[in-house]
């Protein structure tokens, strides 16, 4: 029997760059998932339809979306073939290289519909996208550092373009202090999410009532604050389960899991396995995957070769216009 994961946790490992990742997919589909990183996709060929809870976005060649971190979809491609190139940057390295907006929630996701008056902005968001993936790719020399440069060129651009009616919208101190709070509650659970974490403790901290603090997390992260610890958590003890020296109690403990059973559980409903299995490679076995894994064999990571060429053909016009 094929244990059906609903909404699968995607660890994100950014192994080339800290905190960055970027590939190009083939894909036909894959499952409902979520991952602590922000995603921006950026479609070159296919069409297909990203699935979020109550939102259908129809994607095309040229469609750009940024789905926020924690955010949960699914892609779905019509005719079994849509391939992007996906740029995954966890709120870390915001926190590290911008931080006044290390906290921002994108109010829209299809960029190139929000943009579409406004060609010449969009074309060059596309252009930025593209020569981010090749230098990426390319790997010469400094190539990290010309990587981080342009991401963070990237990010404040998608900020001015996306973004701007939200923020003319609100006086730019009330802006200041409502970042200034969201970095102490999340600085002071990322400090402490090994030990019991209430939302009295939180409210308390910042003189407000709970209620506040429950929705100040609903509306910036799109989840609430417990699943908010949960993923800390589960992320922290997928990282320690690596590391052959601990073991997986030690792991589940050091994590904020109050015993290795709790851990277990929320393993086998996020990854379809249980710690054991994860550390035996078992899970990687197509006889014991869970749905989530054959839905993964539904796309095709393209080589680095294979994607250069493609990001090459694709901005040849921007190249040209420029």
């Amino acid at each position: 029997m094929i244990l059906v994961i609903q909404n699968e946790f995607e660890l994100i490992s950014c192994e080339k760059i800290k905190h960055i990742k970027i590939f190009l997919d083939d894909v036909t589909y894959r499952n409902y998932h979520f991952h602590s990183s922000y995603e921006l996709i950026y479609i070159l060929d296919g069409t297909g339809q990203i699935n979020l809870p109550g939102e259908s976005i129809h994607v095309v060649p040229g469609s750009l979306i940024m789905l926020n971190q924690n955010e949960t979809h699914e892609i779905d491609a019509f005719g079994g073939h849509l391939v992007g190139a996906f740029i995954q940057v966890s709120r870390h390295f915001c926190e590290e290289y911008l931080p006044n907006l290390s906290l921002v929630r994108f109010l829209h996701r299809d960029i190139a519909s929000a943009l579409a008056k406004e060609p010449e902005r969009l074309c060059a968001l596309k252009r930025e996208v593209c020569e981010i993936a090749m230098a990426y790719l390319k790997e010469e020399p400094y190539f990290e550092f010309d990587c981080l440069v342009r991401m963070v060129n990237l990010f404040r651009s998608l900020m001015e373009s996306v973004l701007h009616e939200f923020l003319s919208g609100h006086d730019r101190s009330t802006i200041r202090k409502h970042v200034q709070r969201m970095n102490r509650i999340v600085g002071y659970v990322e400090n402490n999410y090994m030990s019991p974490i209430r939302l009295k403790e939180l409210a308390e901290l910042e003189g407000v009532s709970t209620t506040y603090i429950s929705h100040f997390f609903s509306e910036q992260f799109g989840i609430t604050f417990q699943e908010y610890l949960n993923n800390l958590r589960f992320e922290r003890a997928i990282s320690l389960l690596q590391d052959e020296t601990i073991s997986a109690g030690e792991a589940a403990l050091a994590s904020g899991f109050s015993d290795l059973k709790y851990l277990n559980k929320m393993m086998r409903q996020r990854m379809g396995c249980s710690t054991k299995d994860y550390r035996s490679g078992v899970v990687q076995a197509a006889t014991q995957a869970p749905a989530t894994h054959h839905f993964r064999l539904l796309e095709r990571f393209l080589t680095p070769e294979e994607a250069l060429a493609r990001l090459e053909l694709e901005n040849t016009p921007y190249s040209i216009e420029g």
